[in-house]
C-alpha cells in the first residue's frame, strides 16, 4: 500500500481523552496548524483544544487523525468495539497510546477492512505482549510499536507518584 500524504495544516486531530498527555498532543497539533477536538466525559475548556465534546461520534466523524489516550476504566473498556468505529466514515488514521482495552483487535481489523480506518499505529493492546499469532503483526495498514510511546524520566515518575499518593491519602 502506498501511504497517502496529507498536510497536517488544516487537518483535524481528534483526541479521545483530554488529560495532560492529550493536551500536550493537542498543543503540538495546533502548532502545526491543525484543528483540535477532544472527547471527554463532560464539556469544558481545555488548553490546546478548540472544542471538547461528549459526543464520541462527532469526534470520530470530524477528525482526520484520531489519537486515543484514554485510561482503562469501566466507561472506556470496549468503547470503540463493535461498530463504534463506523462513525469514522472513511480513511482515518487511528493511533492508540492510551490503553489497549479501549478497542478490540477484532474491531480494529473490521474497521480497516471496511475502510473506516486507513491505518492504525498501535502502542498498546488488550493482551500484552501482543501474541505472535495476532493478525495485527502482518496487516499492511498497521504499525505496531512496543509500548514505548514516551520516555519516562525517573524524576518525573517520582513526582507523579507522589502527587498520586497524596491524592489517594486525601480521599
Amino acid at each position: 500500500l502506498k501511504p497517502k500524504r496529507r498536510r497536517l495544516s488544516g487537518a483535524t486531530l481528534g483526541c479521545l481523552g483530554v488529560g495532560e498527555i492529550a493536551a500536550d498532543v493537542a498543543r503540538s497539533a495546533r502548532a502545526m496548524g491543525m484543528r483540535t477536538i477532544g472527547f471527554a466525559t463532560h464539556e469544558r475548556k481545555v488548553d490546546g483544544f478548540d472544542v471538547v465534546t461528549t459526543d464520541l461520534s462527532r469526534v470520530l466523524r470530524d477528525a482526520d487523525v484520531i489519537v486515543s489516550v484514554l485510561p482503562s476504566t469501566q466507561r472506556t473498556r470496549g468503547l470503540l468495539d463493535g461498530g463504534a468505529l463506523r462513525a469514522c466514515g472513511k480513511d482515518k488514521l487511528f493511533v492508540n497510546v492510551g490503553r489497549g482495552d479501549v478497542v478490540s483487535e477484532e474491531s480494529l481489523l473490521s474497521a480497516l477492512a471496511n475502510g473506516w480506518l486507513r491505518s492504525a499505529v498501535l502502542d498498546v493492546f488488550t493482551q500484552e505482549p501482543l501474541p505472535a499469532t495476532s493478525a495485527l503483526w502482518a496487516h499492511p495498514s498497521v504499525t505496531v510499536t512496543p509500548h514505548i510511546a514516551a520516555v519516562t524520566y525517573s524524576e518525573d515518575a517520582a513526582r507523579v507518584f507522589m502527587q498520586n499518593l497524596e491524592r489517594w491519602v486525601d480521599e
